[in-house]
């Protein structure tokens, strides 16, 4: 998520953008996906002995999110989506090939999709998921 919202949303990192902070890091992190896919089954292609039984994954930077009061509903959700908008919207195009719910329900058509090409290309393209 980091490489998408430093540098499209706040413009913290290169290329150092926010113009359009609401479309923009969504734009970058689904072509990060994309990209990693393609990586991945051009990786995956190659002969185990060219690349010597090498496994490929995402690892992503997580601050977990707790709700404020657990006994609350909207906290406990609030903060379930949080995780979504973190790691589900890197990790679950990878292992369910599509977006969480509550990004989809939030963002609407800001949210990029996936032609059923691309569903397939991204889904599973990753031999584990990290977490930093």
């Amino acid at each position: 998520a980091t490489p998408a919202s430093a540098r499209y949303s706040n413009g913290e990192h290169a290329p150092g953008r926010n113009e359009r902070p609401g479309i923009e890091p969504y734009l970058a992190a689904h072509n990060l996906l994309l990209a990693h896919a393609k990586a991945y089954r051009i990786y995956k292609s190659l002969p185990a002995s060219t690349i010597g039984g090498g496994m490929m994954g995402l690892s992503n930077c997580a601050d977990f999110r707790y709700p404020r009061d657990p006994a609350s509903d909207s906290d406990v959700t609030a903060a379930q989506r949080a995780m979504e908008f973190q790691l589900g919207w890197f990790y679950d195009p990878v292992a369910f090939g599509e977006y969480p719910a509550s990004m989809r329900d939030r963002l609407g058509k800001r949210l990029p999709r996936f032609t059923p090409e691309e569903r397939e290309m991204v889904m599973g393209s990753s031999d584990f998921l990290g977490v930093n």
